[in-house]
């Protein structure tokens, strides 16, 4: 194809250009094809921002910092103000539409804390991802790259112009520590970002101990990389000030710059004629502060990560929770708490030597090994807690010398146990969500409880499928069999994904099903015991 046109030489460069990937993109077949274009047909434009300098359109920008810190309730007061069009940037003046997708806290409660902070509730939305199968639906999760293409349908027939993920961990399905893993997920988003124009913002946290804020991000530095921009925050303990520190800006000169915010509490009235309490920021303002000097302050008062990660052991085993649990769930804990696994298994080990935590090897029901870590009774004031009645042993096993990787080896004599149930139970302070953390307790925080969980708070839920529809099961277990069939090897990728309950389906199931989730279970019990 050929285009004559009278025009200035640089034009008709670009016009020619764009005819020959006409021709090329005409004679292409479907899949992945080399192209090229002219340095001459690219435009040159200046980065626009949703807030300046902090949030620009058509990329992704990072929120960090430890848990408590607020970051949610900065998400909301970003969002609230982007509804009426009073961010700084070029939006001012141009209301936008504004999407969350939280985990932490409910619908009910997000809406509560926009309210507070002004926002025009019009131009809000909620993405979430349900699975619907004959007529019920199930909140599956939001698993990132795998939905975008159904949330971008969302994302633009809303015309949403700020995407807000809280936090975005809870949506990547590999390793959050493993750079392929995350790029897996946060490429596609920063690729949806820029092909929509929209500005998409996630909150990571950070892990705990000294060193530079830039580095502190918990995970893969992939969070770091691939974000235009990164905000961290942290709290003054002296003043109560919340610190904001631009880290990271590709499109503007205003790296290093910070701003402080102060959270106080507003009530809103509730549905049901209560009130509800919620955090909402006041007098953002630049200050000469910055988070760097804020968060090795806090770790010279804390100690190193090591010593910190051990008393978050002590306080976590002694919880009323019960002096014991498995080492997975520790972990899990002290990721949310900003601990990395290395550290946490770390600070095991160290006290270990000291004796206050042991490690204990039971024998569940169907035989299989269940390792527990169990703090010392002596160590809590009183004894073992009054909520949780002491393990009785069965008889002393000695568990061989290990010897880990540039450590040394550490005798262990431990208690065999009775078999654990599969109950895990629901720890509440570790669950509560960061409105609770800034506000703290109200007389109206049921309302983010469900109303099992309402008559008793402490309550113990079984792994077991009873509240699973049984036809979903029976649906789930088949398209696993048909997969199996096809290829034995099927499953190999999927299954360090899948959540305890799943793996409780396939275990419900027997066979081959049964034989992958128990060697998946014993896996993971491994890997928090024998390589520690």
């Amino acid at each position: 194809m050929s285009l004559d046109i009278d025009c200035r030489p640089a034009q008709k460069a670009v016009a020619d250009q764009l005819m020959q990937n006409i021709d090329m993109q005409a004679a292409q077949a479907d899949g992945r094809h080399a192209i090229v274009s002219t340095a001459q047909s690219v435009r040159i434009e200046k980065a626009r921002f949703q807030m300046y300098p902090t949030i620009p359109i058509g990329y992704t920008t990072a929120i960090s910092g430890k848990a408590g810190e607020t970051k949610s309730v900065l998400t909301i007061y970003i969002g609230a103000h982007a509804t009426k069009g009073t961010l700084p940037g070029d939006m001012l003046h141009k209301p936008v539409n504004v999407a969350y997708t939280a985990f932490e806290d409910s619908k009910g409660m997000q809406v509560a804390r926009l309210k507070a902070a002004g926002a025009d509730l019009s131009r809000v939305f909620f993405i979430e991802m349900t699975d619907t199968r004959k007529g019920t639906s199930v909140d599956t999760g939001m698993m990132i790259p795998q939905d975008l293409e159904a949330i971008e349908s969302l994302l633009v027939s809303n015309s949403v112009g700020i995407w807000f993920i809280d936090p975005i961990a809870s949506t990547v399905s590999g390793d959050i520590n493993k750079e392929a893993d995350v790029r897996r997920a946060i490429d596609p988003l920063a690729a949806l970002a820029q092909r929509l124009g929209i500005s998409i913002v996630f909150v990571r946290h950070f892990n705990k101990g000294r060193g530079q804020a830039s580095e502190k991000m918990s995970g893969s530095h992939a969070w770091r990389d691939v974000p235009k921009s990164v905000m961290l925050i942290a709290r003054d303990p002296d003043t109560e000030e919340i610190i904001i520190t631009l880290d990271k800006s590709n499109y503007s000169q205003e790296i290093g710059s910070s701003w402080t915010y102060t959270v106080n509490s507003a009530d809103i009235a509730t549905d049901d004629g209560d009130h509800l309490s919620v955090p909402i920021i006041t007098g953002l303002t630049p200050t000469d502060k910055n988070v760097n000097e804020i968060i090795n302050r806090d770790a010279e008062i804390d100690g190193e990560g090591d010593k910190t990660a051990g008393d978050f052991l002590v306080s976590f085993l002694g919880s009323c929770d019960g002096n014991q649990e498995q080492p997975y769930k520790v972990v899990n804990a002290a990721h949310k708490a900003g601990f990395s696994e290395n550290t946490i298994k770390t600070a095991r080990k160290r006290k270990t030597r000291e004796g206050v935590i042991f490690v204990r090897k039971s024998i569940n029901t169907d035989g299989k090994p269940v390792w527990f870590w169990v703090l010392d009774a002596g160590v809590l004031a009183g004894g073992t807690p009054s909520c949780t009645p002491p393990v009785p042993p069965i008889r002393n096993v000695e568990i061989p010398t290990i010897q880990g990787r540039g450590t040394r080896g550490v005798q262990e004599n431990v208690p065999l146990d009775v078999p654990p149930s599969l109950d895990t139970k629901m720890n509440t302070n570790e669950h509560k969500s960061e409105t609770q953390a800034a506000v703290g307790e109200t007389n109206t925080n049921q309302l983010l409880l469900t109303e099992d969980m309402r008559s008793n708070e402490n309550k113990s839920y079984s792994l077991n499928l009873d509240h699973q529809d049984s036809a979903f099961v029976d649906e789930v277990l088949a398209k696993y069999r048909k997969q199996l069939a096809a290829d034995p090897s099927a499953l190999d990728v999927k299954l360090p994904q899948m959540s305890p309950v799943t793996l409780e389906m396939l275990t419900q199931h027997g066979g081959m099903l049964k034989q992958l989730a128990d060697r998946e279970f014993q896996r993971r019990a491994d890997s928090f015991t024998t390589t520690s």
